[in-house]
């Protein structure tokens, strides 16, 4: 079965529909068909319903994420700088970090911490599922303005950002909807 992108979306959405409530009306059928669906599914067009299952659903982020932004979120209402074991995925390094957490976002699923980095003297996003293991220093830090806590959070213009126009027609008028 060769589906596009926009069926796919579509029959996952009304899979919702049917396999919610308590007892759903099919049994696990739903699940079944919204699995066997994403086998279906290439590279890019299954990311693209993972993300609609992210931001549609609102799936809950795993427990050690869940974990993570608990600590963040005490840390960050006493205005305490915290200790993390980060993972850079551009440099594919592990590296020990001291930062003041000051606000935390979920970019299109994907929860970021935005925090100043003390040892670089710059405010950076952290990807709360990158952070290994994190503990709370006891050194207090002057509360901030969260100016990067917008949509974006995963992107800071340079200077080598180049503006692109992008016109679109009446028939996708759902990615302006949705990405404004």
């Amino acid at each position: 079965m060769h589906l596009t992108l926009q069926e796919a979306l579509a029959i996952d959405l009304a899979l919702r529909g049917v396999g919610s409530g308590r007892v759903p009306p099919f049994g696990d059928a739903a699940a079944r068909l919204s699995a066997k669906l994403r086998t279906l599914l290439k590279g890019g067009d299954r990311e693209a319903l993972e993300v609609l299952d992210r931001n549609v659903a609102g799936k809950a982020p795993p427990e050690p994420v869940m974990a993570t932004i608990a600590t963040l979120k005490a840390a960050m209402s006493r205005n305490v700088a915290v200790t993390i074991v980060y993972y850079t995925a551009g440099r594919d390094a592990v590296s020990t970090r001291t930062i003041e957490p000051y606000g935390l976002v979920d970019h299109r699923g994907v929860w970021y911490v935005v925090a100043m980095d003390r040892q670089r003297g710059v405010e950076l996003p952290f990807r709360v599922d990158r952070i290994r293991t994190l503990r709370k220093t006891g050194m207090h830090f002057e509360e901030r303005e969260p100016r990067k806590l917008r949509p974006g959070v995963a992107f800071v213009p340079g200077e080598t950002t180049t503006a692109v126009r992008l016109d679109l027609g009446p028939e996708h008028r759902w990615v302006c909807e949705t990405y404004p």
